[in-house]
């Protein structure tokens, strides 16, 4: 792009800017300004993604640092503001638009993000950015998900725009048509905002951003952009399958058409095999760059997480929550549906694929290490080794990646670390906020009731968690304290809700809520285990009315949910979730007490499962299986995901956590580390799990060979 171009967009842009900055102007006069400027909404965004992509391309082509010189640095900085600009001349332009207009705008306004966030990601970006600017970009693009963007007076400043707090519903994205939230995934598609964002994100925390602020990290990782990421994700692979599929039809009509040939006497055959443009490559360890570092910071926030300001509110009851919108962040982009868990099926799907239909067989890409390496210098016998590979995997005759089972089990250990780690950074939230609003209960009520929504994010957290986790990350993850803590919170509020407020929107919140921790209770008693060290007598069978039907759920007793503490976490005056079953299930508890539920957490534990199949629950456990879970083995712990187990592992440098080469645990071959350093300061938390994952992957090791 020419600068006398880019001369031109500046001056485009600053015009309205220097209207509003003029004490006598009215607001009216900015909006005037701005429409006459841009007359119409979606040919004005559509243009403006397409400036923003030009800008990005240029700048992608510049030569770094003194290389530029003086003028070309000056016109860096102007292509930089020019971008800003017209995100923000587009943003102020959709205010107030009617809603079927504003759908229409959507794809291009997504695009536009997605291009100035690449735009801000290239080293030239990097060199004019500030974090502010950085995390105001994300912030307003989750603002824009949640719809509280186009929402804005018109007559607000044009440089202002609302932040969405964490765990606000995402009125404007659950409520489009599907096809309009497909065509805002495939304008993004080529944008590359996870990779961006990745980018962006190392580049703030190595630079010292602080997680909380009010344009800290937090502002960055936005829960309400997974609904943006996850739907990416996917996308890039459904664009390898069908890439995949084309490339396979070509061949076989190739191949037909060259049967015909030789069998007609007129030709020789031997056609190459592969016509036209092969699908590239995808490997998942390149593809879950944004989640692992996402993950590695919640790792480091967790391990400086405290208590509150003394006379400070929990942050789960007002809107600035860095530490809650960091975890929920993690949870959704690792364990929602619109998250890595959807990827798994679709995962599976081009793996078979790629086995029946490829001609070259498919081998190792890499050797899973566990030798003994670098000393940790602790005397405890654990060093750390070279496993830099990632397992089964092949390449295309044009030598791009294609999935396969290692890849697959990557993406399903992505899924368990995210909400393992989550999980015990959720239970401290959910506790300070019930003990302040036991502490506090007048002037805590009236917050937790703004905060409804926040409540119901958490719950469903717990519960994507307990869907989609193996026994053995939930056993580590302990999710029945944020349950308990929940229960304490819901309880303390169900008391103080007047008559008047059965209907209202925090009523609402409750009852939601309450169904996500009815249900993470029954999930978490379908395996005995689970029951035995998370929730011990919680559920238990009731029979019901009549002779037949489906089974049920009664309503969730949060009085003996609030009552449960640890250690046990076991209830001491009855269940917190009755199982409401009839007939031959029924007669077989008539006889049985609650108090010797110990004695029966098999029957208990099966018939939460038969329950749960009935509800469609227990669907995303099958790909745990495929992923070779082994009951849990194969996912926990994630040691084929490349980033630092150290909390307080600094290196964010570089372009991305999947790209150090990483050292492995040799003792339990379980995690990684970026050098010994890393391992002796990481090893007294280690050091105990390290044991068990030690002594556990020698027994199934053993197993496997014994059935040998």
């Amino acid at each position: 792009m020419e600068r006398t171009t880019t001369d031109a967009v500046i001056a485009v842009v600053e015009a309205p800017f220097a209207v509003s900055f003029r004490a006598d102007a009215p607001p009216a006069a900015t909006a005037a300004v701005v429409e006459r400027l841009l007359p119409a909404r979606a040919a004005s965004v559509a243009l403006a993604a397409r400036v923003c992509a030009a800008l990005r391309s240029r700048a992608e082509q510049l030569p770094l640092g003194s290389a530029l010189g003086a003028a070309a640095a000056e016109h860096t900085i102007g292509m930089m503001e020019a971008g800003q600009g017209l995100l923000r001349l587009a943003l102020y332009r959709m205010r107030g638009a009617p809603q079927p207009e504003l759908e229409a705008c959507l794809p291009g306004l997504m695009a536009l993000f997605g291009y100035f966030s690449g735009l801000l990601a290239t080293p030239a970006g990097l060199a004019w950015a500030c974090v502010d600017a950085v995390a105001n970009s994300a912030s307003v693009q989750a603002s824009c998900v949640v719809g509280t963007t186009f929402s804005t007076d018109p007559l607000h400043p044009i440089a202002e725009f609302p932040v969405s707090s964490a765990g606000e519903p995402v009125h404007l994205w659950s409520g489009l048509a599907a096809g309009t939230r497909a065509a805002c995934v495939k304008r993004l598609l080529p944008t590359g905002l996870p990779r961006s964002l990745d980018v962006l994100l190392r580049w703030a925390v190595a630079r010292g951003a602080r997680l909380e602020g009010l344009s800290g990290l937090h502002a960055m990782l936005n829960p309400a952009l997974t609904h943006l990421l996850g739907p990416l994700l996917r996308a890039r692979l459904v664009r390898w399958r069908v890439q995949w599929q084309l490339q396979q039809q070509r061949q076989q009509q190739q191949q037909q058409a060259t049967a015909s040939v030789t069998g007609d006497g007129s030709g020789t055959g031997g056609g190459s095999g592969a016509c036209g443009e092969g699908p590239g490559g995808w490997r998942a360890r390149e593809e879950v760059g944004l989640v692992l570092t996402a993950l590695k910071l919640l790792r480091r926030e967790a391990a400086r997480q405290g208590e509150p300001a003394p006379g400070g509110i929990p942050e789960l009851l007002v809107p600035e929550a860095p530490w809650f919108s960091l975890a929920l962040f993690v949870v959704q982009l690792g364990c929602a549906d619109h998250g890595l868990v959807g990827l798994l099926p679709e995962l599976q799907t081009c793996m078979r694929l790629a086995d029946a239909g490829r001609d070259v067989g498919s081998g190792a890409v890499g050797g899973g290490g566990g030798g003994a390496g670098i000393s940790n210098g602790t005397g405890a016998g654990a060093g750390v080794g070279d496993g830099t590979g990632t397992g089964a995997g092949g390449s295309t005759a044009e030598g791009g990646h294609v999935p396969g089972a290692a890849d697959v089990c990557v993406v399903a250990q992505a899924v368990a670390a995210c909400g393992a780690a989550a999980l015990p950074v959720l239970a401290p939230l959910l506790e300070q906020a019930a003990a302040y609003l036991q502490r506090e209960a007048a002037q805590a009520a009236e917050a937790a009731a703004r905060r409804g929504a926040a409540r119901v994010a958490a719950a469903n957290a717990v519960q994507s968690a307990a869907r989609h986790l193996p026994a053995d990350a939930l056993l580590a993850a302990a999710p029945q304290r944020a349950l308990a803590a929940l229960g304490q919170l819901l309880n303390q509020l169900q008391q103080e809700q007047q008559p008047a407020e059965q209907l209202d929107d925090a009523a609402i919140s409750h009852a939601l809520a309450s169904m996500s921790v009815a249900l993470s209770v029954l999930l978490l008693s379908t395996d005995e285990r689970l029951v035995e060290g998370c929730v011990p007598g919680w559920l238990w069978v009731k029979e019901r009315s009549g002779t037949g039907g489906r089974m049920g759920l009664d309503e969730i007793d949060l009085a003996a949910l609030a009552g449960v503490s640890g250690p046990s976490h076991a209830p001491q005056q009855g269940p917190v979730l009755a199982l409401m079953v009839s007939g031959t299930a029924a007669a077989r508890f008539r006889s049985l007490r609650w108090e010797d539920h110990r004695q029966h957490r098999a029957e208990v534990a099966a018939l939460a499962r038969a329950c749960a199949q009935e509800m469609f629950l227990l669907e995303g456990r099958a790909w745990q299986v495929a992923a070779g879970a082994g009951g849990g083995r194969g996912l926990w712990p994630p040691g084929l995901l490349r980033v630092c187990a150290n909390p307080g592992c600094g290196s964010y440098g570089g372009g991305g956590e999947e790209e150090p080469k990483l050292l492995r645990c040799s003792l339990c071959v379980g995690v990684r580390y970026c050098d010994a350093a890393c391992q002796k300061q990481h090893w007294p938390q280690h050091k105990g799990e390290c044991r068990r994952w030690a002594a556990a992957a020698a027994a199934a090791a053993a197993g496997e060979e014994g059935d040998g």
